[in-house]
């Protein structure tokens, strides 16, 4: 009997066996949810103009995956969360640092328009920020870029916690690899009045505002208008409170090209 079949036959086997088992470790990835849970989601919320795209800002650390935000819409809401994976190697009593800081999103079949949405952790209804109504400045320091991450270091802040109106926080960066001599500008804007204590009086495209010099070339920018208060936080050791001023006095609607 010639050995060619039996050689063919066991070669097959082997790929079968193969097969198999990388298909069974596939179906075991895909349905592993160990370390997976789903936690609330307690920052703002923006909303795109297209009424389509959820946009919230987290945090994470090196004993995690990056968060990702669910959407669950019906005809007639749309609940939301987050869902964290810890890493399995992590154990209840490993010490996790490493934070990061990064902006997520989750697409809805349908605009959102007239529907609520809630926290299917918490219960809470959350007033997104629409995108439509946020200024953007028309004129940035040389270097600085829109970026996917946020330049807020306080936590209880907007937009990693939610206040009681809707609220969006841009950030803007320069050199973000180049540790200390890296560059970040915030712009908070909420709906109704939330004045900073009073500071340094200044003027911003005619309405009164404070202006807050920290240690470490730090600039905080508060002001009212139309309805919405604004904060810009500048940190910048390039940069003067001048320069954070004349950043605040130059927002715009989104849309219009910022100047360098």
């Amino acid at each position: 009997m010639s050995e060619t079949p039996r050689f063919a036959r066991r070669t097959l086997w082997i790929a079968v066996v193969v097969l198999g088992l990388a298909a069974s470790t596939v179906g075991w990835m895909a349905w592993d949810r160990s370390g997976i849970h789903k936690a609330p989601v307690a920052g703002d919320l923006l909303l795109s103009a297209d009424g389509r795209t959820l946009t919230a800002a987290v945090s994470w650390t090196d004993c995690e995956d990056r968060p990702k935000l669910i959407a669950h819409e019906t005809a007639h809401g749309v609940g939301v969360a987050l869902e964290i994976k810890r890493h399995v190697q992590a154990s209840p009593n490993t010490v996790c640092d490493g934070w990061q800081d990064k902006l997520i999103t989750a697409t809805l079949h349908e605009p959102l328009g007239d529907r609520p949405i809630n926290d299917t952790q918490t219960a809470a209804t959350i007033t997104p920020f629409k995108a439509s109504a946020l200024l953007a400045p028309q004129h940035l320091p040389a270097g600085y870029a829109a970026a996917d991450t946020v330049a807020v270091a306080d936590h209880s802040k907007s937009p990693f916690t939610r206040g009681g109106t809707a609220s969006w926080t841009t950030t803007y960066i320069r050199d973000r690899n180049a540790g200390g001599d890296a560059g970040g500008i915030s712009i908070t804007q909420a709906l109704g009045e939330h004045p900073d204590p009073p500071a340094t009086p200044v003027t911003i495209n005619n309405h009164a505002g404070s202006l807050v010099t920290s240690p470490g070339n730090r600039y905080t920018v508060n002001w009212v208008a139309e309805g919405y208060t604004f904060t810009v936080r500048m940190s910048d050791r390039r940069m003067t409170e001048n320069d954070a001023v004349q950043i605040a006095d130059q927002l715009a609607p989104v849309g219009t090209s910022a100047a360098s």
